[in-house]
């Protein structure tokens, strides 16, 4: 499975207020929930309520009219920043599996540090400003290199074997360690975004061919 390249461009887009002609609730804290909740489930169920949580956090009561198949499409584009899902054979993602890399950041974990850089970096005080998700994820990973947000990205991802200084690589080393976070599954978030939707949308199909709705 690969990602199209997003369409959304934060210099001359305006991030979207609505969706299918549905206004959304854009607050970047209800994707934060999301996230979260997401990455606490413990298996295909429990993650299928989070996303049906989700859309309730986004879109409140006032999709109904919109099928769920076609709604949760656009929560997950929504969630990407306009990503657009294209699916890869279930033998490339086993042939890219050892490429991948290891998690980048958790919103539990790295709370605090993203606070501080914001307060820092932007002046933002992110428990004053309720930004759109679209603006948050953007500042989020423009932060400078420095910053120790960036900084924990840096140590969870960087492939140790490029590192040719022996006591430089043990330092990282030791970072890795100390700030690894825990791989519940070995699908990347995008590949099990991916997995979901399609699981979703054959139950769906299975209760309308059995009850007919």
């Amino acid at each position: 499975m690969s990602y199209k390249k997003p369409k959304f461009n934060i210099l001359i887009d305006k991030p979207p207020t609505s969706i299918m002609g549905v206004k959304i609730n854009t607050s970047f804290r209800n994707m934060l929930k999301f996230e979260i909740a997401l990455m606490r489930a413990k298996d295909d169920d429990e993650t299928e309520r989070v996303i049906y949580q989700g859309l309730e956090l986004l879109f409140g009561d006032r999709a109904k009219h919109i099928e769920v198949p076609t709604l949760i499409d656009k929560f997950f584009k929504y969630y990407r920043l306009g990503e657009g899902i294209v699916h890869k054979s279930k033998e490339d993602i086993i042939l890219e599996s050892s490429d991948r890399p290891a998690r980048a950041y958790c919103f539990d974990k790295d709370a605090e540090t993203i606070f501080g850089s914001f307060k820092k970096i932007y002046g933002i005080d992110l428990l004053v400003e309720d930004l759109h998700w679209w603006t948050f994820r953007t500042l989020l990973f423009a932060l400078p290199p420095e910053e120790e947000f960036m900084k924990r990205c840096y140590y969870r991802t960087v492939d140790i074997s490029t590192i040719e200084n022996k006591s430089e690589k043990e330092r990282i080393q030791k970072l890795k360690r100390k700030y690894k976070l825990e791989e519940k599954d070995r699908r990347t978030v995008k590949e099990q975004d991916a997995d979901l939707i399609n699981s979703i949308q054959e139950k769906m199909n299975a209760r309308i061919a059995k009850y007919g709705k």
